[in-house]
């Protein structure tokens, strides 16, 4: 953000000027009126990286008990450092009643290929290298085939999309 004439750096500014506990509220503020029409769902995804949303999740439990809303945080386990500000936010929401964890592990093979299958019709031959790659991981697998898909690593074949000869399949 530059500064000069239209610039944005005194509303920047300011908004920092607002404490966390103000901001809080007025996100919950928000998320309570978007509530009365209905229920809703609170995504916050990749909270290993998000000690502040993982904060503001303990702000709504705390304050907003009645509040109908569905908090739902993904954390990859195998990157969260112990020790911190997440890691202990998270405990302390683990700790929560009402707080059900639910561990997903990698696709089996089965379902990594109807996950494949219903997206985009791929080469048999394809759809095992995604799995040999991606080790079952969903998202990485979309990633990665959106990925293909972008450096034109894909062409129709007479099976479904294969990788094209000589192309380079570099991982993102």
């Amino acid at each position: 953000i530059a500064g000069g004439q239209g610039s944005t750096v005194g509303d920047l500014e300011s908004v920092m000027m607002y404490s966390q506990q103000e901001r809080f509220e007025a996100v919950a503020q928000l998320i309570q009126t978007l509530a009365r029409e209905r229920p809703r769902i609170l995504l916050l995804d990749d909270g290993q990286w998000g000690s502040d949303a993982l904060l503001f999740a303990h702000f709504l439990r705390r304050r907003y008990l009645a509040l109908p809303v569905l908090i739902l945080i993904t954390v990859r386990t195998d990157v969260l450092m112990g020790g911190s500000a997440a890691a202990i936010s998270l405990g302390r929401l683990c700790e929560v009643r009402d707080t059900l964890i639910t561990e997903l592990g990698p696709l089996d093979s089965k379902a990594h290929q109807r996950l494949l299958s219903s997206r985009l019709a791929l080469d048999p031959a394809v759809i095992r290298q995604l799995e040999t790659r991606t080790h079952g991981n969903p998202l990485f697998t979309e990633e990665l085939v959106r990925q293909w898909i972008r450096s034109e690593v894909l062409e129709p074949g007479p099976r479904g999309f294969r990788l094209r000869p000589g192309a380079q399949h570099v991982v993102p």
